[in-house]
């Protein structure tokens, strides 16, 4: 995989295969009987030849395709990521059939009923959100992922948030912390207006009305949904109960950057 800031060039991370694993998985793919393409760094989207999974994802993605043996790939060729492709029934028996050696030495997500993609051992959709929140200096968990299938389950697993779409697969469901809604009914929408707009805006209410300790309780406890009736509870707490604010929680309150 490769994590790189498309404006100016620079590659945050890359973990990639080679010919010699796009060679070894074509002959796999040989025995089994599905199709197979590849992703190279220098060529783009490269097959043996246009299978009808191909031909969707060149159309799909507005790719050009080189046609080659992968037999003629040289060792050193730059690989992204290696995938089989063939009708679901067809695909779901070459799964079973894989031998144990290329889980042990592959990344193999399935990302579509119709797409199995093999990727270097360390190189996955979490590794990649990991490595653009390092360079961003973010923790994990100020992260949201939002994802639908088995190639998003890394991702999901390392966020703070892991979300699945409503149409996402049941093992994608189970892991989530929150199923939003469907890709046709703007899921991904969904989860931007309820965790960070509705947020941000209740805080801003919060503050617009003089209940500063409110938010200040809002941001400790990531508790956003203040009405005006349980501001007016939460600080005769405050007053009444004497609560304690340590040092370090204060710290988080002026400096956690909640406001745009």
């Amino acid at each position: 995989s490769l994590v790189q800031n498309v404006g100016s060039g620079e590659v945050l991370a890359s973990r990639l295969l080679t010919g010699a694993d796009a060679r070894y998985l074509a002959v796999i793919s040989q025995q089994l009987g599905v199709n197979i393409h590849a992703f190279s760094e220098r060529q783009g989207l490269i097959a043996p030849r246009n299978s009808r999974y191909t031909e969707l994802e060149r159309s799909h993605n507005e790719l050009i395709l080189t046609e080659l043996d992968f037999a003629s790939l040289p060792d050193e060729e730059p690989i992204l990521k290696v995938m089989m492709v063939d009708e679901p029934e067809i695909l779901a028996q070459a799964v079973s059939r894989l031998p144990a050696e290329v889980y042990q030495n592959y990344t193999v997500v399935q990302s579509t009923p119709y797409f199995l993609e093999f990727l270097h051992p360390q190189s996955n959709k979490g590794s990649g959100v990991a490595a653009l929140a390092e360079h961003l200096a973010l923790p994990a968990e100020a992260i949201i992922c939002v994802g639908d299938a088995g190639n998003d389950a890394h991702m999901i697993a390392y966020a703070g948030l892991g979300v699945a779409m409503g149409n996402a697969t049941d093992e994608i469901k189970a892991m989530a912390d929150f199923v939003t809604h469907s890709n046709e009914d703007d899921g991904v929408a969904h989860v931007i207006e309820r965790f960070i707009l509705e947020r941000r805006l209740s805080y801003r209410l919060c503050h617009e009305k003089g209940h500063l300790a409110v938010a200040f309780l809002a941001l400790l406890f990531d508790d956003f949904d203040v009405t005006e009736a349980k501001a007016q509870e939460l600080i005769i707490a405050v007053i009444f109960h004497r609560v304690l604010v340590p040092a370090q929680c204060c710290y988080l309150f002026f400096h956690r950057q909640v406001l745009p």
